[in-house]
């Protein structure tokens, strides 16, 4: 009876030691499985504030952007329709237009690094909103085309617009009529210089110049690429997608 006994105590510790192990063993596999979870939805957090915060700065600059193109446009086009009455001198406010032509947009205003890094690293997986991350990703691609279309409008302008304006002696000219960025006058230019009335070039020959016309020409259309392509309605829709994801941080 005695060792049936000791034999029965051996069995039942032997299956509480088991069942201790694997209590143990699940415990762990269950903390470790709280912990990965946990991990993951803070780096959702911190991937998704982080996108949020970029989208909103991209949003301030495109509101700024679009109104400023906007009055760009406008300034090239008047000196466009200006070239009918070149005949009889009578061109007018021709100097700030100039200045007006002179700005130009950042492309990498748009180049939104954090979510093309996100999209490349593989990063946007992480994001449970299977939604959310089909959207994000397509605006990894909107904003490569808005860049490209800013691109475009600032390269005619380095290398067409302005080194006309180097060689027509005109520089200077349009550097002391400078005051700020069409409709932003957050960015303004220290008006340093001071042109004699005497050294200035004369209005009405400058938009009688067909070089010119061909170079504004080019510049009307960039800009309206840059407004029909790039920037138009880009505010309401970043809107949307902000609105989503502040709805995914609030989860």
């Amino acid at each position: 009876m005695a060792i049936r006994t000791t034999s029965r105590q051996s069995v039942r510790w032997l299956i509480l030691e088991g069942s201790a192990v694997i209590l143990s063993i699940l415990l762990a596999f269950s903390i470790d499985a709280w912990w990965q979870d946990r991990q993951q939805r803070d780096e959702q957090r911190l991937i998704l504030q982080s996108i949020l915060d970029e989208f909103e700065d991209i949003r301030g600059n495109a509101r700024t952007d679009l109104a400023s193109t906007i009055e760009m446009r406008k300034s090239v086009l008047t000196l466009l329709l200006q070239v009918p009455r070149t005949n009889n001198k009578s061109v007018e406010n021709i100097d700030s237009l100039l200045a007006d032509s002179a700005w130009i947009n950042t492309p990498s205003n748009y180049s939104a690094p954090v979510l093309q890094s996100a999209v490349s690293g593989g990063h946007l997986s992480i994001i449970s909103n299977s939604e959310l991350r089909l959207e994000l990703g397509a605006w990894s691609v909107r904003f490569s085309d808005i860049e490209l279309i800013v691109t475009r409008d600032s390269n005619m302008f380095f290398e067409r617009l302005l080194p006309f304006y180097g060689q027509q002696g005109l520089l200077l000219q349009i550097i002391s009529s400078a005051t700020c960025k069409p409709a932003a006058p957050e960015f303004c230019a220290s008006n340093l210089l001071e042109i004699p009335e005497d050294h200035r070039v004369n209005s009405a020959d400058l938009i009688a110049n067909r070089e010119f016309q061909g170079v504004l020409a080019e510049r009307m259309i960039t800009l309206s690429d840059t407004i029909d392509f790039g920037l138009a309605g880009l505010d309401e829709r970043l809107v949307v997608t902000i609105n989503k994801l502040r709805a995914e941080l609030d989860k």
